[in-house]
């Protein structure tokens, strides 16, 4: 009778010890991503975004006026993600990345963008 508890036991042990390993994996689906420019203005510090609408102005170096429906902001696209792409006033393009700053500073730092 002993014999055949000691495996019972073993694997009520292993399946506790193993849940709480399970139960602390969130993944990436608990961070939702922020799709318009209203958003962005209202969501926390390095919240993701993906936004569609066109860059209307170059403000600065790598600082462009980004607009889509619901608004303008800028957005900061590093040269080095340019790849040789003409980002002019009306250029249509879907960015990525994610907010900084806050209040009148507030801005979308480009991890990467696609020329529509």
């Amino acid at each position: 009778m002993k014999m055949q508890q000691m495996p019972l036991a073993f694997v009520v042990l292993a399946g506790a010890a193993a849940a709480p390993a399970l139960a602390q994996y969130m993944g990436t689906s608990g961070r939702s991503t922020i799709s318009s420019v209203a958003e962005v203005r209202s969501a926390g510090e390095a919240s993701r975004v993906s936004l569609n609408g066109a860059l209307i102005a170059h403000h600065a170096e790598d600082v462009f006026i980004f607009r889509d429906a619901f608004g303008d902001i800028p957005v900061r696209i590093d040269m080095a993600l340019w790849r040789g792409a003409d980002l002019a006033p009306g250029t249509e393009v879907r960015l990525t990345g994610a907010t900084a700053g806050r209040g009148e500073r507030r801005r979308v730092e480009v991890n990467a963008f696609d020329l529509q």
